[in-house]
């Protein structure tokens, strides 16, 4: 489940950031739109079904036998539970701030609030794990989030770009945005 919502991570918000700053006008691509929408519907699914296998975890059932109120309260209790609702409260938040921030008409205002809301989804992963726990927690949260931010965000758009920009015949617009990424992705990976 872990892997499965870190590609979601990827192909979802990961995506949409990086669109928003390097190429605003790729959300016309209707492959792009599915391919970040699509994204955001598996992280939501894997959410739901993370929360629900941790309350079979909790309970000591089965998966099959969990499907009771008391194992799902389970799932939804403790760092990781709260994790979860927030990860599904901010996904809600981040595509609606997207469907709405097109009532902003300053592109870098709407790439910074989607920015935030993205990087506050990305918080969840550290919240729900290891991160959250021993000596030094304030410093490996951050570290762990930042980590977690910056691979979303450097491998969406490589998933953009291998996906969709390079399978276009090249135009001055490509290299402009391959030269773009190249200079974020050498960022991220700098912080990964």
């Amino acid at each position: 489940m872990r892997g499965l919502g870190y590609l979601a991570l990827i192909l979802g918000p990961g995506t949409i950031v990086v669109l928003l700053w390097l190429w605003p006008a790729g959300f016309a691509d209707r492959r792009v739109r599915r391919l970040a929408l699509g994204g955001c519907l598996l992280l939501a699914v894997v959410t739901l079904v993370g929360v629900y296998v941790q309350g079979a975890q909790a309970s000591g059932r089965s998966l099959t036998g969990a499907m009771s109120s008391s194992s799902l309260r389970l799932g939804f209790d403790g760092r990781y539970g709260r994790a979860s609702i927030e990860r599904l409260v901010l996904l809600f938040l981040l595509l609606q701030t997207i469907v709405l921030g097109h009532y902003v008409p300053d592109r870098r205002r709407r790439a910074v609030l989607v920015s935030l809301v993205a990087a506050l989804l990305a918080a969840t992963w550290p919240f729900a794990g290891h991160a959250a726990e021993g000596s030094l927690v304030p410093l490996s949260f951050v570290a762990d989030w930042v980590h977690v931010a910056a691979m979303a965000t450097w491998l969406g758009g490589l998933v953009v770009l291998l996906g969709v920009v390079l399978r276009e015949p090249a135009g001055e617009q490509t290299g402009a945005l391959v030269a773009d990424f190249s200079e974020w992705a050498l960022s991220a990976v700098w912080l990964i």
